[in-house]
């Protein structure tokens, strides 16, 4: 047995889902008609049996996503990026004296502030130096300075590429390393400066909920999903909070502290094209069968 994702894996990203003759079945799907007139009585209980289970009995109106692969032998085979054109590195930069504004998620594991520099509202992510053995965890993840090359790494393609100039991402205006202990507040302990990245700022942005979520949106996230995939990013965290919904209609993505690029080159991290193509098909399940389920449902607080 095979799926439409055991055939399209072999071209993708090249070859764009979205612009597919004809077109794939349920890539852009129609809101099931159950959903639009349920009932409370079936919205109450959909919502108990979700609480009890985990699982949202109702998620199943949209079907399985268009892309997943089902084939082992497609799945587990290696079919990596080998040949495409490599981006320069990430500009580093010099700002101007740094204005801080707001600390924006005090309790976020990477510090994220709204800055000043000059006329120019900003955002910027500080990545602490620190020594692998001081913040380790089994993946890597948690040390700061994998995350810092990892988005560094991110947005110098995805600048290449021209997201970040589709507005598909945001802005990214280059890194820098500063040389002055005092450059950042509260990291007077720190025994090395740190790293950071500046960004653009989106002074009404709402992160992705049930709340906002429309087909619409959905299908703007998963079309600027794949032009991340087309630089050959592999965004690492697809979750409702990296999405950013703005007032003009806008969808953003953000967050690639934990992404994979072309450029890998370790074994257990290099970039393939399954890893692509079932990270969109995965996006597709938690924009479709689980947050516009959940928003004709009302859930508030739920997995994504």
């Amino acid at each position: 047995m095979s799926s439409v994702g055991d055939a399209f894996v072999f071209t993708y990203p090249e070859k764009n889902p979205f612009q597919s003759d004809p077109p794939i079945a349920r890539l852009v799907p129609e809101e099931p008609k159950e959903l639009l007139t349920i009932t409370p009585q079936t919205a109450s209980e959909a919502l108990a049996k979700a609480e009890q289970t985990g699982v949202n009995p109702l998620s199943m109106l949209y079907g399985d996503s268009p892309l997943s692969m089902v084939d082992p032998k497609t799945k587990h085979a290696r079919f990596p990026i080998e040949q495409y054109t490599l981006p320069p590195p990430l500009v580093q930069i010099f700002p101007s004296p740094v204005q801080f504004i707001e600390w924006l998620n005090p309790e976020g594991r990477t510090p994220v502030y709204k800055v000043q520099i000059g006329e120019d509202i900003r955002l910027l992510k500080l990545y602490t130096d620190r020594d692998p053995d001081e913040e380790y965890t089994s993946d890597e993840v948690g040390w700061p300075m994998f995350r810092f090359r990892r988005e560094k790494e991110a947005y110098a393609h995805l600048l290449h590429s021209g997201a970040c100039a589709k507005g598909i991402v945001p802005h990214c205006y280059g890194w820098f390393d500063p040389k002055e202990r005092d450059f950042f507040p509260n990291l007077l302990d720190d025994r090395r400066p740190p790293k950071a990245i500046l960004l653009e700022y989106f002074p009404e942005a709402e992160q992705l909920s049930v709340l906002n979520i429309t087909s619409e949106i959905a299908d703007k996230a998963l079309r600027g999903l794949y032009e991340i995939h087309a630089s050959y990013v592999l965004h690492g965290d697809i979750n409702k909070r990296n999405v950013l919904v703005l007032s003009n209609g806008r969808v953003v993505w953000i967050d690639f502290d934990e992404s994979t690029c072309g450029t890998e080159t370790r074994c257990d991290r290099r970039l393939t094209r399954q890893k692509l193509l079932e990270e969109l098909s995965f996006a597709w399940i938690i924009f479709y069968p689980c947050l516009m389920v959940d928003k004709r449902l009302e859930f508030r607080n739920w997995l994504y």
